[in-house]
């Protein structure tokens, strides 16, 4: 019976990875970036009383193999 539930397992697995590149198709890179920008800037604030306007942060991806790779 163990056999049985891995494989179960398995499925779920692939189903799950499935519905999540799905989902993540179909939020555009752009916004994704825009999001992270903003809860980085966050953190930033809430360790350093610095204006908002007075720093940029930028987000370089070097490797989008790793990322894309589920």
């Amino acid at each position: 019976m163990m056999h049985k539930f891995s494989k179960t397992g398995e499925y779920a697995k692939k189903r799950l990875k499935i519905a999540l590149a799905e989902d993540r198709s179909t939020i555009s890179a752009s916004d994704n970036m825009t999001q992270i920008k903003k809860e980085i800037k966050s953190v930033i604030q809430r360790h350093m009383n610095i204006n908002d306007e007075a720093y940029e942060v930028r987000i370089i991806m070097r490797d989008k193999k790793s990322i894309n790779n589920l």
